[in-house]
């Protein structure tokens, strides 16, 4: 089944040399951002470990976005060809050894990507078709599997 529902969208686009004013409780003290040579292979890895220490590796453009706007990938529209391919290595640290809250980890990813890649976003709402997944009338005609081994085996 088909249907048609209103969807938050986020379109961006990168802009060179943009910069935005980053308040200093809200902005990182010092950021290094590297091309990471690994290579798609070895995962994601995403540590903010409470001393006021962020470290991403191996990160898409994409995944810093969805992590510095909260969204899914699907939410995410425009941008260049190498926003699933390049990956980078981030190391920043705030002023203060305290742990980052997750809403002021948001902001400061958000000044980080405007300040370093000059990152400009916008949202906006479109209607899209997604599916929908619902029960007959007379409820669903699943049965509980009881074979033993996974849940996923056939015969």
């Amino acid at each position: 089944m088909r249907i048609r529902r209103a969807a938050t969208i986020f379109g961006f686009a990168l802009l060179s040399l943009a910069k935005a004013p980053a308040q200093p409780s809200q902005a990182f003290e010092v950021a290094a951002i590297r091309p990471d040579l690994v290579g798609a292979g070895a995962g994601t890895g995403f540590d903010l470990n409470g001393t006021g220490r962020l470290r991403i590796t191996n990160a898409t453009m994409k995944f810093l976005v969805q992590s510095a706007y909260g969204m899914q990938s699907d939410q995410i529209s425009g941008g260049p060809g190498w926003l699933d391919s390049d990956r980078f290595d981030i190391d920043a640290k705030t002023e203060k050894p305290e742990k980052i809250v997750p809403e002021q980890l948001h902001t400061m990813l958000q000044n980080l990507l405007a300040d370093r890649f000059g990152f400009r976003a916008h949202r906006e709402t479109r209607e899209l078709t997604v599916y929908a997944l619902v029960a007959d009338k007379s409820g669903p005609r699943m049965k509980e599997n009881t074979e033993e081994g996974t849940s996923m085996s056939r015969k």
